[in-house]
């Protein structure tokens, strides 16, 4: 099953890196008293949990938790544990909620730690992931050899803690407290800057358009529109449906078209689905065109539209949902037969076509610059020796094993490609897992090729027939 998750900003792509992800509510305070601590306390569960009532602006951070030691790791310091109250002498603390794998995260990390220099006598910015200690050292050791300035901010891993006590989808997500642990705001990337700092350092009123994009959990195995059991019989092939942008979920899709009838999703159920919710009408014609191990993002979408404004938006965050909002958004939730499976994308593509009868949708080929990952030789340095399967693939670098080499080109192409508006085409034909380590930045071609040279595989320039997905107006024939 495949999910779209919003990461960062909620930008209006069909796929994101970091590509955004719901921290998972865990409620476990395994090691939240001290750095040892694993019994229950009398203000804890019975089995050492603590509920925690999730926190709005002009709430306040309860005593224990403020008080609390938690894992972290600092770079430059080697300082393993923290609490909030350490920086009760600042004006203002910022909690970055974060992850290694979320690019606008990893984008903002430099600014973080620059804001924290500048600022450093009155404010704290505080890094949370829910990864582990491991993970986090493991990334910044890639991101040393990359030769990017060393952070020197303190890291608090291993928690979900805070991801309860303050709900959000995506990530990053950020907090903003006084030195009192009082919640000032809850924003975006957008509103962290000098100006807003300076205006609490000042001890003036700031207020800040408020990051809230938590949704509520729910069963993504399941239809969301339909009861199976009500509509399931002999003689049921489909059923579709298409309504307006709804609050009960984020940016995204998932769906069990194409799986293996013994994939856990799958496994003893008689239906595939298809569910994308809170999409573009273009962005529903990317996923219904991505069928046959076809991929369609911006950069391979083109629209000839009089008003592209009217179906396109580059608007980001707050704005882009609004934008979503104001009737441009959708959900599609779609329910085949299992024997029927093989039509579902064709039957997505005719159920648009007929609510949006002012466009075509269609593809072609068009001769493109774009790159190719080339194997330089017939001798096989990719095979994957087996053992467990390892991705740890960051700008920095990183390493598969156990994957096919397409998870690779899809990282790739997210975090190098996409934004040079040029695909990345996979011309090894390779199958099977493979194991590929590379030390170096994604965004270095050079230097990712000299890592790849050692596998005989090659990114090359070139110019080439691509598939394109093109999105028109339908032209009257009256």
């Amino acid at each position: 099953m495949r999910h779209f998750f919003g990461a960062g900003e909620l930008l209006p792509n069909l796929k994101t890196t970091c590509i955004y992800s719901a921290l998972l509510s865990i409620l476990c305070l395994v090691s939240m008293f001290s750095l040892s601590a694993q019994t229950p306390r009398k203000d804890s569960g019975a089995d050492g949990s603590l509920a925690v009532k999730p926190l709005q602006i002009g709430d306040t951070v309860p005593a224990l938790i403020w008080e609390s030691k938690f894992p972290a790791l600092n770079t430059s310091t080697g300082r393993k544990a923290i609490s909030l109250n350490d920086y009760a002498d600042k004006k203002l603390l910022i909690i970055d909620f974060w992850a290694t794998w979320c690019a606008p995260c990893i984008a903002s990390l430099p600014k973080m730690d620059s804001l924290q220099l500048t600022y450093s006598k009155d404010i704290a910015v505080i890094p949370i992931t829910y990864e582990t200690a491991n993970k986090v050292s493991s990334f910044f050791e890639m991101r040393n050899r990359a030769q990017v300035m060393p952070s020197n901010l303190d890291y608090i891993t291993d928690n979900t803690l805070f991801s309860n006590l303050f709900k959000h989808s995506t990530i990053p997500h950020y907090i903003w407290l006084d030195g009192k642990g009082r919640v000032l705001a809850i924003t975006d990337a957008r509103q962290i800057n000098a100006d807003n700092i300076e205006i609490i350092i000042r001890g003036q009123e700031i207020s800040l358009p408020i990051k809230n994009d938590y949704h509520p959990p729910y069963d993504k195995t399941k239809p969301v529109f339909f009861d199976p059991d009500k509509i399931w019989n002999t003689n049921f092939i489909k059923q579709s449906t298409l309504t307006e942008y709804s609050d009960r979920f984020g940016c995204g899709y998932t769906y069990t078209v194409g799986l293996h009838d013994d994939h856990p999703q799958v496994k003893d159920v008689a239906y595939r689905r298809v569910f994308a919710h809170n999409l573009s009408m273009i962005q529903l014609y990317q996923l219904a065109h991505s069928d046959h191990n076809r991929y369609f993002n911006w950069h391979n979408t083109i629209i000839l539209s009089k008003d592209s404004l009217a179906i396109n938006s580059r608007k980001q965050g707050a704005e882009y949902i609004s934008w979503l909002q104001a009737d441009r958004g959708f959900c599609y939730e779609l329910v085949v037969a299992n024997k029927y499976q093989n039509q579902a994308w064709s039957i997505m593509r005719n159920d648009l076509r007929q609510h949006f009868p002012d466009y075509r949708a269609y593809t072609e080929k068009r001769k493109v610059p774009s790159y190719g990952l080339v194997r330089t030789s017939d001798v096989d340095k990719i095979k994957s020796q087996g053992g467990e399967k390892i991705n740890t693939i960051s700008p920095y670098g990183g390493r598969i094993n156990q994957y096919p080499l397409s998870l690779l080109i899809s990282v790739l192409e997210d975090r190098v490609f996409v934004p040079l508006k040029k695909p990345l085409v996979n011309l090894t034909d390779y199958r099977g897992p493979v194991d590929i380590t590379i030390n170096a930045k994604l965004t270095d071609l050079k230097a990712l090729n000299r890592e790849l040279a050692k596998y005989d595989l090659a990114i090359v320039a070139q110019e080439r027939d691509v598939e394109v997905l093109i999105i028109a107006d339908e032209v009257s024939t009256k």
